[in-house]
């Protein structure tokens, strides 16, 4: 089953990170965004909140990708095959179309412009051709597309997210989230080994795949929680609201310049629980549910791989082009028509004959029992055997 709420969620998350790169082109919300706390300290910041849209991502993958597992077993390679289908052809072609506007528009930085967008840009060599393709490395990702980093993660975390489900087999929902906590933990612990040179990075996947998990218990457990949210007053949903509204743009009010906003656990954790509050809305019978199963929000869910894509690479395109020469205003409104028109044409011309073909590459019917993974919907392991 698929939800169109889940869907329209996603789409309008990938519109905050439209709107947060759109203004990290200018100096001062970027490189000094004390200058601008009327944007980053102030209920706007929910509109800037670039990086909690990141984890409002991993968290639906967390939810959606359990679903299969949920129902039964599930082969190994058949899901693999999907999420390289899913994921990496529609990021490869985008990645080209990147490069390519990267060299063309904007080799040179500009002034006027903010760090961010006049990062220095060079014609990619066979080492970071292959660190692209492959996906899974560590490597300058942010180079020509910025958003690349996520999808490093997302996809390191699909490669083991049969193991991940295994977790649900732990059965009360505490136990669980423990588990997703202690990864987030282990992370602190690794990054810190002398083999790592100082860089966390790749630990990091070990806390962002507890957010996979807390998208994985909300999966399981959705029938009690909309239960739950039935039974609850109108004042204690007002409640809730506010709740999640502050855990999500907690960054930007609960000691934003301290130095918790570097504990990912702290930073993540809450930006979790508000998104954990959204989800549960949207899911149950409500006029915010009704709302996202409208024909904008649905239509935003449709394109918002694809706008996630390409968004930042249509922008800073136009800004090195036309940046002091057109106004900014006119250069966002730009932005987002083309990102919306490319983001349309490239689900239906890239994204939906990929997912298509994941499915008829997929060996689901030709594996054994014994090569498939599965919970039952208590969330124990199921019993297969060959």
């Amino acid at each position: 089953m698929r939800y169109k709420q889940l869907d329209s969620l996603r789409g309008l998350a990938a519109c905050s990170v439209v709107f947060c790169h759109a203004t990290n082109v200018l100096p001062g919300v970027y490189d000094d965004p004390r200058r601008t706390w009327w944007l980053t300290a102030t209920p706007l910041s929910l509109l800037h909140a670039g990086h909690a849209a990141v984890v409002f991502f991993f968290v639906l993958s967390g939810y959606v990708l359990a679903l299969p597992f949920l129902k039964g077993p599930v082969s190994y390679p058949s899901f693999i095959v999907r999420r390289i289908c899913r994921i990496w052809i529609p990021y490869i072609i985008a990645v080209v179309v990147a490069v390519g506007c990267a060299i063309w528009f904007h080799p040179n930085p500009v002034s006027g412009l903010s760090h961010w967008a006049n990062q220095p840009i060079t014609f990619p060599g066979p080492r970071l051709i292959l660190d692209h393709l492959l996906l899974v490395g560590t490597f300058a990702n942010g180079t020509y597309d910025p958003v690349v980093w996520s999808l490093v993660y997302e996809m390191r975390i699909s490669l083991v997210f049969p193991l991940l489900v295994l977790l649900l087999g732990l059965g009360a929902w505490w136990r669980v989230l423990g588990a997703a906590v202690a990864l987030s933990v282990a992370e602190l612990v690794v990054e810190r080994l002398p083999i790592w040179s100082g860089s966390g990075e790749l630990p990091m996947t070990l806390h962002y795949a507890g957010l996979f998990v807390l998208g994985m218990v909300l999966a399981r457990d959705m029938p009690k929680l909309q239960s739950l949210y039935s039974r609850l007053t109108f004042r204690t949903k007002v409640w809730l609201w506010l709740l999640a509204l502050v855990c999500y743009s907690h960054q930007a009010w609960i000691f934003p310049y301290s130095r918790l906003q570097h504990v990912p656990l702290y930073r993540d954790g809450l930006v979790a629980v508000g998104v954990s509050i959204f989800i549960i809305f949207a899911l149950s019978s409500s006029r915010f549910s009704t709302w996202l199963e409208g024909r904008i929000p649905v239509f935003l869910g449709k394109i918002s791989y694809s706008l996630y894509l390409y968004h930042a690479v249509i922008l800073l395109s136009l800004v090195h082009c036309f940046f002091g020469r057109v106004p900014l205003a006119l250069l966002w409104l730009g932005t987002v028509v083309l990102t919306v028109g490319v983001a349309a044409l490239s689900y239906e011309v890239i994204e939906l004959p990929s997912i298509r073909l994941g499915k008829c590459v997929s060996l689901e019917r030709k594996l054994p029992a014994t090569a498939r993974i599965g919970l039952s919907a208590s969330g124990k392991q199921n019993s297969v055997s060959g």
